[in-house]
């Protein structure tokens, strides 16, 4: 039996935006400084005594790092990506968004971004334990 968030993540995986290949093609198997990530990663919230979900582009799980890229479909999500942020930011998850564009034409200067904020993260004890990702 495949669960529903499951099958959702396979074919948000399936069908990744082409500014999402291109970064996933640096990070995959490590390729970033040995960090790493895993792409279309579902996390988990209670909103409303309710049980929620939604799911991140890149994890770190080391750092407790997620990866936002946006496009143009974010220009009207943005009270809607602020609300995950917030989210994640009460799990003591850091949210690095980037645009797509940025992925697409600088993709050193963004892999030098991503580097950069992993150094200079506080330590996960600093930040606390706490929050719930599901894990692949």
């Amino acid at each position: 039996m495949t669960f529903p968030i499951k099958k959702t993540v396979r074919e948000l995986r399936k069908n990744q935006t082409f500014s999402e290949t291109l970064l996933w093609e640096k990070l995959i198997n490590r390729q970033l400084n040995g960090y790493r990530f895993v792409r279309q990663f579902p996390i988990k919230y209670v909103f409303n005594n309710t049980s929620r979900l939604f799911i991140a582009d890149f994890y770190c799980a080391q750092h407790r790092l997620v990866i936002e890229l946006d496009g143009n479909s974010h220009i009207d999500k943005q009270e809607h990506d602020q609300f995950r942020d917030l989210v994640m930011t009460q799990q003591q998850i850091i949210v690095l968004r980037i645009p797509n564009t940025q992925a697409i034409n600088h993709m050193d200067e963004l892999l030098d971004i991503i580097k950069k904020t992993i150094l200079n993260l506080p330590s996960l004890e600093q930040r606390g334990a706490g929050g719930e990702c599901y894990s692949q």
